[in-house]
């Protein structure tokens, strides 16, 4: 748990590391248990702990760009739980996604459910690699190849699923995002229509 909550802060590395060898220590089970509650632990502490020192952090030199306040603007929005949701699919970051989120207004409930349902797929996959690992440490020694192909099988098939999540995850985090804009824009114009 500890781990997990020092890869949740940014410039930290390892999410993935630390999920297959959960998987490879504890089994489907038990790992994909103690990724789900240490993951989740993680990124509420360090969403807690991120916007309780914002104003003391340099975040808001990173976030100077149009860009990156569009992106804020729509993470805040009535969209917000769906692009969490579709970003936590993706491959971006852990500790950087966490920090993006920190620094939005986004929060609560929607905000950790989303985490949790977006995280879940990529998290059962990496646990159950990871608890392959070991059974494949048998058989590569009983029997070189059907272990070999077996191994090269699994893993061909994680990693189709993985890139598979993730363009999917991708073009709904895009569509997403528009749909947030053309909201905003619409709404924006409807405004000032209105006023003229």
């Amino acid at each position: 748990m500890g781990l997990f909550l020092i890869v949740s802060f940014p410039v930290t590395i390892g999410y993935l590391v630390l999920i297959i060898t959960s998987g490879y220590l504890f089994g489907i089970v038990k790992g994909l248990v103690t990724v789900v509650v240490s993951a989740n632990f993680g990124v509420a502490v360090a969403h807690f702990t991120l916007k309780l020192l914002r104003g003391y952090l340099p975040l808001d030199r990173l976030l100077k760009n149009e860009t990156a306040r569009a992106l804020l603007k729509v993470i805040s929005g009535p969209q917000a739980f769906k692009i969490v949701f579709f970003a936590r699919l993706t491959p971006i970051p852990f500790g950087l996604q966490n920090t993006i989120f920190a620094v939005s207004d986004v929060g609560g409930c929607g905000y950790h459910l989303a985490t949790l349902l977006g995280l879940l797929p990529a998290q059962v996959i990496n646990v159950y690699l990871g608890s392959t690992l070991r059974s494949i440490h048998d058989v590569l020694h009983e029997s070189h190849l059907t272990g070999y192909v077996v191994f090269a099988f699994q893993i061909l098939i994680g990693i189709t699923l993985m890139v598979w999540v993730v363009q999917k995850a991708r073009k709904e985090l895009t569509i997403a995002i528009m749909a947030a804009e053309l909201g905003r824009d619409t709404l924006s114009t409807s405004s000032s229509s209105s006023i003229s």
